[in-house]
Parts: C-alpha cells; sequence; structure tokens
C-alpha cells in the first residue's frame, strides 16, 4: 500500500509548514492525484489521519482532487 508512504511524506511537508509559519494546528490539506498514479483516495486519508493523531494536523481534512491524465 503506497498510499501510507505518500501520506507520510505529505504529513512531514505539513508539519514542517506549520511549524515554519508558527501555526497552533492544521485543519485542512488539500492535494491533487493524478488518476495515472493509482492512489486509491480513501486509503490516503486514512492513512494520513491515522498518521496526524496527536500531532499539529490531528484532524485535519484531507481533501483530495483528482487530475485528469494529461498527455
Amino acid at each position: 500500500m503506497h498510499e501510507f508512504a505518500i501520506a507520510e511524506a505529505l504529513l512531514g511537508q505539513v508539519l514542517d509548514l506549520a511549524r515554519r509559519h508558527d501555526l497552533a494546528s492544521v485543519t485542512e490539506v488539500e492535494v491533487a492525484a493524478g488518476a495515472a498514479s493509482l492512489v486509491v483516495p480513501e486509503a490516503l486519508a486514512a492513512a494520513f489521519a491515522a498518521l496526524g493523531e496527536g500531532s499539529l494536523a490531528d484532524r485535519a481534512e484531507l481533501v483530495i482532487h483528482e487530475a485528469p491524465i494529461q498527455a
């Protein structure tokens, strides 16, 4: 399940940005995932929520926009 690794990297970036901007918490994160990436949105959201527990992104909503395939 590569969604876990993606969520882990995404959360790391989100938390880094939150700390650099002295945020008390993160409430929403928006990402675009292309259809060719084979990301299962539900799996990515579940992994992000699980990894974010107890952090500045605890209970943050992950909004995933599906990007169309472009050639």
